[in-house]
């Protein structure tokens, strides 16, 4: 427990240290909760955008929904720079009758703005070692606000992208894995960049994660530090490092998280809080706050994201 405060504390101080920077990203409540770090946990339905090889190990299918709750009032402002995703769909788990294949399906809107589907299998190709591929979509509303021209005719783009987690060490205490994230692996067709092909434009996310399990009988059952770059090889400026923490606590009916989002990234990164309940079995309730430090004086509310969800396990 104090081992575990104190490791808390030091993220704390690292992440209120950091630069400022505009709210980005909302791609569930659980790992952007955790600082955008989840490609090497990969154990629940986000594993459909963060990591489709930790599909074939997940406990059941489950269902994951996360929104930003715009125009709910002062504290919930419609518009706040730089968010990418206002409400996403997660789905996946093991296929059932097929021992070691998974499957992922996400869903993304941005606030009419755009949308986003992406499909994607898991398959375990050794005891500790999986992999995965997904097929992505993006579809552009705001065409004529981006002032594309001729020279950009589609407003969609097509992309290959590629996943693998290996679980290097697991016993009753401990789980140490590793996995990398993808995107952009193979651009068949993009609105974004005109070097459209293999390997072109490819964001790279490698990432750790480390698993302390407890005994009922202690205060915290189960921890999870997790840590991670986002594109890695700095293809799109924003190559950065993240890192997160989560404690399991009351029976593991309630999770407190935390992190550093993209730290050092030309952005600057977000610092991420946020907390997990499940009222019943199978169900759990999410909410996450994310929010720089603005040199400008601009107020909290008009900063810092919140986003709610849950999710069921089928």
């Amino acid at each position: 427990m104090k081992v575990f405060l104190k490791f808390m504390c030091a993220v704390s101080a690292a992440i209120f240290a950091l630069v400022p920077a505009e709210s980005q990203a909302c791609w569930g409540h659980r790992p952007m909760a955790m600082g955008g770090v989840f490609t090497a946990l990969a154990d629940d339905a986000n594993v459909a955008y963060w990591n489709v090889a930790g599909s074939p190990w997940m406990e059941g299918i489950e269902m994951g929904v996360t929104m930003k709750p715009y125009g709910w009032g002062e504290w919930f402002p419609r518009d706040i720079p730089g968010n990418t995703y206002t409400h996403t769909f997660n789905l996946a788990g093991p296929i059932p009758d097929i021992e070691g294949l998974g499957f992922g399906v996400a869903m993304a809107e941005s606030s009419g703005l755009s949308w986003m589907i992406k499909t994607s299998l898991g398959y375990e190709i050794m005891e500790n070692i999986a992999v995965g591929v997904g097929f992505n979509m993006w579809y552009r509303n705001d065409w004529e606000e981006l002032g594309r021209d001729q020279d950009w005719p589609s407003r969609y783009d097509y992309q290959i992208q590629m996943d693998a987690l290996w679980r290097i060490y697991r016993d009753e205490d401990i789980q140490l894995s590793v996995g990398f994230h993808t995107e952009r692996f193979w651009d068949i067709r993009t609105f974004t960049r005109k070097d459209e092909g293999f390997l072109r434009a490819l964001n790279f996310r490698p990432a750790a994660a480390m698993t302390f399990f407890r005994d009922e009988n202690n205060a915290i059952q189960e921890v999870n530090l997790v840590a991670g770059f986002y594109d890695f090889f700095d293809n799109f400026g924003a190559g950065a490092f993240s890192m997160g923490a989560e404690a399991w606590l009351l029976d593991k009916t309630l999770a407190l998280r935390m992190g550093g989002y993209n730290m050092g990234s030309d952005f600057g990164g977000l610092r991420t809080f946020g907390i997990g309940y499940r009222p019943v079995d199978k169900v759990e309730l999410g909410y996450t706050l994310m929010f720089p430090f603005h040199t400008s004086g601009a107020p909290f509310d008009q900063t810092a994201t919140h986003t709610i969800g849950a999710t069921y396990n089928f």
